[in-house]
């Protein structure tokens, strides 16, 4: 009876201290100083997983969704960011970025499109006359691969010099789209111009400035040019009378 006694009182005496096994004492403490994984690390020593021998506070961080050098982070210095691709041509935006290991579904490395919301607007992008900056650097329907041919039309006579021409979206002052005239420092001269001789439609310019003899100082050929001597006076203004 004395015997039970003892062995109540001893082991209620556990439980208020907590008692723990010896055992248990050493297997926690070897736990703590143990390298598992032979990595030159124990827990003790700051070793995260003492599992893998990759995984310790000396390793290399790498982009694996792991803690690789223990230090409480996971991918810390080793994320790429990624840019929102919105319009899915390759071309990201700063609109939206994600900082990630690989690409995730809708972003991209590069974030250089300056219109995020139209595919055909991007770096490197063929340009088109639609008033939009389709290859992003900075001008508006430069060099367009549907751009029209324009031939210069110095003496204003509506008939263009076809071999001076320029390409542009729209007609650039000073050019037309037709390339017929066969003399365009003349105004008078083009296709379907009235003729004043049988064999040619060109007439005398004594002065040089662009308009022919109306006088007719060369008495075949006859102009408008009401003083062919003096390129100041040009063209006969039949209301006035007068140059």
């Amino acid at each position: 009876m004395k015997l039970n006694t003892t062995f109540f009182l001893l082991a209620a005496a556990c439980v208020s201290v907590s008692c723990v096994d010896k055992e248990d004492l050493e297997d926690t403490a070897a736990t703590d100083s143990t390298d598992f994984d032979e990595d030159g690390y124990t827990v003790g020593d700051g070793d995260c997983d003492d599992s893998d021998p990759e995984i310790q506070p000396d390793a290399i961080e790498v982009c694996d969704g792991v803690d690789n050098d223990c230090d409480g982070v996971v991918d810390d210095g080793v994320l790429t960011t990624y840019y929102v691709d919105a319009d899915v041509d390759g071309f990201g935006s700063l609109a939206m970025t994600m900082d990630a290991c690989e690409a995730p579904s809708g972003y991209v490395l590069d974030s250089s499109d300056c219109d995020d919301s139209l595919a055909m607007v991007h770096p490197g992008a063929d340009e088109y006359c639609d008033n939009l900056d389709n290859d992003c650097d900075g001008s508006i329907d430069e060099g367009a691969v549907d751009a029209s041919l324009w031939y210069v039309d110095i003496d204003g006579d509506g008939y263009g010099n076809v071999n001076t021409t320029l390409l542009s979206c729209a007609m650039p002052v000073g050019y037309v789209v037709d390339n017929t005239d066969c003399d365009d420092a003349v105004g008078s001269t083009f296709p379907g111009a009235a003729e004043f001789d049988s064999t040619t439609d060109c007439m005398a310019d004594f002065d040089g400035d662009g308009w022919g003899d109306m006088y007719g100082q060369d008495p075949i050929i006859a102009g408008s040019d009401c003083n062919d001597l003096d390129p100041d006076e040009v063209f006969f203004d039949a209301e006035c009378g007068v140059c």
